[in-house]
């Protein structure tokens, strides 16, 4: 929940430029902020709730691939949720790409983590 409401916070800032919030280290609002990370800056936070939603999934014994494509969707309808509030700002744009590569970067998160989580249960 935490994860989802930052990612809200952060997509409906009146300005797009990330290094006025403060909230991140300087390094990355930097890097986020540059022209040429425009579109993949959207795929990193949705990474990383991809990650967390597997592993949440596989702590409480509910990982099926059923249950990942849930999770993969209701990521895809908060990035659609994400982009669709950007269009009451009217110095942000709402870009569709943005909800693919949100929906790209939650799809990686959760096949890193099956993937993990298989190659674990070979070890033991």
């Amino acid at each position: 929940m935490l994860g989802a409401g930052l990612v809200l916070y952060l997509s409906w800032l009146p300005w797009p430029q990330l290094r006025t919030t403060g909230l991140l280290p300087a390094w990355l609002a930097a890097w986020s902020d540059q022209a040429a990370n425009e579109n993949i800056r959207t795929a990193v936070p949705f990474l990383g709730l991809g990650l967390l939603t597997g592993g949440w999934l596989l702590d409480r014994g509910r990982w099926s691939w059923r249950g990942g494509l849930g999770a993969w969707a209701v990521l895809t309808a908060l990035a659609g949720v994400a982009e669709a509030g950007q269009l009451l700002l009217p110095h942000r744009s709402c870009d569709p790409a943005d909800v693919l590569w949100g929906a790209g970067g939650a799809l990686a998160g959760l096949l890193l983590l099956a993937g993990l989580a298989w190659l674990l249960r070979l070890r033991i």
